[in-house]
């Protein structure tokens, strides 16, 4: 999930820091920033809701934050 890293650099958040929002280790952090594994539906309200963006910004469907 390109979009993920994309966010979490801009933010200036470590994968371990990520790993602790969603409550996965920074290992699979990496495997969800490169596809090999997705983030659920849990991971992904979250996030947005830590981050302070939207869901279908986070999915990629959009540009728009």
């Amino acid at each position: 999930m390109n979009k993920l890293k994309e966010i979490r650099i801009k933010k200036r958040l470590t994968q371990a820091e990520i790993g602790k929002i969603i409550g996965v280790s920074r290992f699979e952090v990496s495997r969800k920033e490169v596809g090999e594994t997705v983030l659920n539906e849990d991971q992904i309200r979250k996030l947005c809701k830590a981050l302070n963006v939207r869901s279908d910004y986070l999915l990629g469907l959009t540009e728009e934050e």
